[in-house]
């Protein structure tokens, strides 16, 4: 039994669109890094993608195609009834080496860490505050103050 067709590894942004593509245009999927298919009954692994330096470039992601009252919060990060939670992409990485920690490795989020310019995660904040009505944000990053400089930044843009 199938579970799944293709599984992406890692950062999904720019690997999805390489792979929609190749399938939209009947292209070779061992072109797409980052994906593992079966081929024949054998599981194919390809190499990984690096992953993306510069987190500023990536858009918003796509809220508007999403029933947003279905996401309206997570039961680990419940601040207060009734309210709009958004989860917002902040840092990616770790450089730490901790065991039990599965985002720090090259199939997941990486040993390097990445970080947003502040204003532009406040600025995703206020979009979603006005255009869905969010209250409470969660923030992506398994290693928030690791960069004490730039915390403070975030903090202080806040």
């Amino acid at each position: 039994m199938n579970y799944a067709d293709y599984v992406v590894h890692g950062e999904g942004e720019l690997t999805m669109l390489n792979l929609l593509d190749t399938l939209k245009h009947g292209g070779n999927l061992d072109d797409v890094k980052g994906i593992s298919y079966r081929r024949n009954g054998r599981i194919v692994n390809n190499p990984l993608r690096t992953h993306i330096e510069d987190l500023d470039l990536l858009p918003y992601p796509a809220w508007e195609l999403f029933p947003m009252e279905k996401y309206s919060t997570d039961p680990r990060t419940h601040v207060k009834d009734n309210v709009v939670e958004t989860m917002i992409l902040a840092t990616r990485g770790c450089p730490n080496q901790c065991t039990f920690c599965s985002s720090r490795t090259e199939r997941s989020l990486g040993s390097k860490y990445r970080m947003r310019a502040p204003g532009l995660v406040v600025d995703e904040m206020v979009f979603m505050n006005k255009k869905y009505g969010s209250e409470v944000f969660a923030f992506i990053g398994v290693a928030f103050p690791l960069i004490k400089k730039h915390a403070v930044a975030f903090c202080n843009e806040i």
